[in-house]
């Protein structure tokens, strides 16, 4: 499996990436689960692998990447708030702009009517620093 394919389709959680070389297009990265395979708790489902470690992972699958650390490339992350029954889309402030929110959503499906996609500091996300 390629870092940036998936075998299922389905509503998916996960973390990832848009890297790119020099001016060539941004590719995406992504680590995920189907939704009906994460366990809610604390009230939300999301995978439960920081970017840092999941980055380890996604080197071992494309050697050109090691040469990065995890946050040299914008990344983001998709979870899911019971409370809100909200799809909640946490990326770097350089992915806000629709094309790659687009591409997240081709590639995880979620509701595009409970989406909501916000820039947050990454410190806040679990065990990214």
């Amino acid at each position: 499996m390629t870092p940036d394919t998936h075998p299922r389709c389905g509503r998916r959680l996960g973390i990832f990436w848009f890297w790119g070389e020099g001016r060539k297009q941004s590719r995406f990265i992504g680590i995920s689960r189907l939704w009906t395979h994460v366990a809610t708790a604390e009230d939300k489902r999301c995978l439960e692998v920081s970017h840092e470690q999941g980055w380890r992972h996604v080197q071992t699958l494309s050697g050109r990447l090691e040469a990065f650390r995890f946050d040299h490339f914008p990344r983001g992350r998709l979870e899911w708030h019971a409370a809100t029954d909200q799809w909640r889309l946490y990326v770097d402030q350089k992915l806000l702009r629709g094309a790659f929110v687009t591409e997240v959503v081709l590639k995880w499906h979620p509701p595009k009517a409970q989406l909501v996609a916000r820039a947050e500091p990454h410190s806040l996300w679990m065990g990214s620093h």
